[in-house]
């Protein structure tokens, strides 16, 4: 009997020793992440990031990370990687992250970005994200858009249209979605802004503006040479996108009326003429001159300029511009990329609120690297 108690004692010992020590590691447990607190997202860390994202109006999911929800929901994409983000967290979309964490980018919608900021790692949080912080609004008739300092007005939407000629090199042939803007801010007796003024490069401020309407301008063109006084002529074809440069200093004026400027170009054999069209240059080296005409080649082709230029001093100029969606995409894009004030976008969640699902997996502390 005096054993068996002795047993008992033993084991009785055994599993108070056994629970102080499990206690003892979970103590200290609980102190390392009093004095370590968890990490917490701040601007300039590195975050992966997994998410799913619906429209607000219907619940609808439209994009995830999780390729369950993604088979669940039938958006499923074979060409996807399903994996979280990596989020480089800048207010600035064109930041990039440290040294080593080249995959990381910060071109994300402003409104994730800004719900991460404060997140600690494992935490999740679900963000109602509105089209000016997700991928913007769309422009509509009316609107006033601000592009690189120049105010247009969007007039028109044309749908089913043959894409301008000066944009076939980058989007192809086919048919397009054409936004007409109109320049705005224009003045009479004010002069053309260069934009529209194809003189500006050697006679800046010359075109009055006399008179105007919807779609035109008109105006009277005074030249800052004298007659035979030489500078660089330029001509440009503004239906077919097409700006001819002549040798440099080689042009002048001979003959100056009230209705007419006669301009005469005289270069040399072996200079150079630029020809380009929308996105591409061709230069053609002049061969021969004639008292009418230039003739210079590129390669195998042979082509003709003249050497004499009339100027109607009494001119108009269209001040509206057509557009295609595609080209009018990709430059919204960018300015939203360097401009988070900018608005307007043409993508596909335009003008749609945004609910998003956040989960942060994990946070690189980035931020606090040197």
């Amino acid at each position: 009997m005096h054993m068996e108690r002795a047993g008992i004692y033993a084991l009785v010992a055994l599993i108070l020793i056994t629970v102080t020590v499990a206690s003892l590691y979970t103590f200290r447990g609980d102190i390392k992440n009093f004095f370590t607190p968890p990490k917490v997202v701040e601007i300039g860390d590195c975050v992966d990031v997994n998410y799913i994202v619906r429209y607000a109006s219907n619940g609808t999911i439209i994009d995830t990370s999780y390729e369950g929800v993604a088979k669940e929901n039938g958006i499923y994409r074979e060409n996807k990687t399903y994996q979280p983000l990596k989020i480089y967290v800048s207010l600035n979309a064109t930041s990039f992250p440290p040294q080593g964490y080249e995959d990381y980018s910060s071109a994300f919608i402003r409104g994730v970005i800004e719900a991460l900021i404060g997140m600690k790692e494992g935490e999740e949080k679900t963000v109602t994200v509105p089209p000016e912080k997700a991928y913007g609004i769309k422009p509509k008739i009316g609107d006033i858009i601000n592009i690189s300092g120049i105010s247009f007005k969007l007039i028109k939407i044309e749908e089913n249209a043959t894409m301008p000629e000066g944009f076939t090199a980058m989007y192809g042939n086919g048919t397009t979605t054409i936004y007409v803007l109109r320049v705005e801010g224009l003045e009479i007796g004010k002069p053309l802004p260069d934009y529209l003024d194809p003189y500006s490069a050697f006679w800046p401020n010359s075109s009055i503006i006399t008179k105007m309407n919807e779609t035109k301008v008109w105006v009277y063109i005074t030249p800052s040479t004298g007659i035979g006084e030489n500078f660089t002529w330029m001509s440009y074809d503004q239906a077919n996108n097409t700006a001819v440069l002549f040798p440099q200093n080689k042009s002048m004026i001979i003959n100056l009326t009230d209705s007419t400027i006669e301009v005469q170009i005289n270069p040399s054999v072996n200079d150079t003429i630029l020809v380009a069209q929308g996105f591409s240059q061709t230069e053609y080296k002049v061969t021969n001159i004639t008292d009418e005409k230039i003739i210079a080649k590129a390669g195998n082709e042979t082509r003709e300029f003249d050497r004499i230029v009339v100027i109607k001093r009494n001119q108009t100029r269209d001040i509206t511009m057509d557009f295609p969606v595609d080209f009018l995409k990709d430059l919204f894009d960018y300015i939203r990329m360097v401009n988070e004030s900018f608005p307007y976008s043409l993508d596909k969640f335009a003008d749609q609120t945004l609910v998003y699902d956040l989960k942060v997996v994990k946070i690189y502390k980035t931020s606090e690297e040197s």
